[in-house]
């Protein structure tokens, strides 16, 4: 008895959309507006790698339109307001919060350069500078401070090995 896979190269276009759209959903449903500043630069830059393959540029460029056209209008004020607080920090609260967590994780990291403050303790540490716990938001910034120099260069090391495969392909 002969094998045949199930899913044929026309499928899996269709997986990937269907999980693309998906995507979108999904983040439309967080939120989150640094979710989509990402995904839009992801997505500008595999249609970059991919800029000779026409089909998936055009494929792309519907997408995009369709799902600029059905998100729903607060979703779009919500990402509008990124540019209000970049006019004004103080307007946007989550973006003052943020800031506040990056600069006491600097401050966190700069003070204890060799050991950080210890794996997961960020937020008890950040309570002596800030009167809220939040995370840093910020991967390298959280490595920075809870682990130090070797966490935040072991870190960079691996997102370099990332590229560097990345590259090479």
């Amino acid at each position: 008895m002969r094998y045949e896979h199930a899913l044929t190269p026309g499928r899996w276009i269709a997986l990937l959309l269907a999980a693309l759209a998906a995507t979108f959903y999904v983040l439309a449903m967080s939120f989150s507006r640094g979710g989509f500043v990402s995904m839009i630069v992801v997505l500008a830059v595999l249609f970059v790698v991919e800029r000779r393959n026409r089909a998936l540029l055009a494929t792309g460029a519907t997408i995009a339109g369709v799902l600029a056209v059905i998100m729903p209008a607060i979703y779009w004020k919500r990402v509008m307001s990124l540019v209000d607080a970049a006019r004004d920090l103080s307007i946007d609260h989550a973006v003052l919060v943020r800031v506040e967590t990056i600069r006491v994780a600097l401050v966190l990291g700069f003070r204890h350069p060799f050991f950080g403050v210890g794996i997961e303790n960020f937020i008890y540490q950040a309570g002596r500078f800030i009167p809220y716990v939040k995370d840093v938001h910020n991967a390298l910034l959280q490595v920075f401070a809870e682990l130090g120099l070797p966490g935040l260069a072991a870190l960079v090391a691996v997102f370099a090995w990332n590229f560097r495969v990345t590259v090479r392909m």
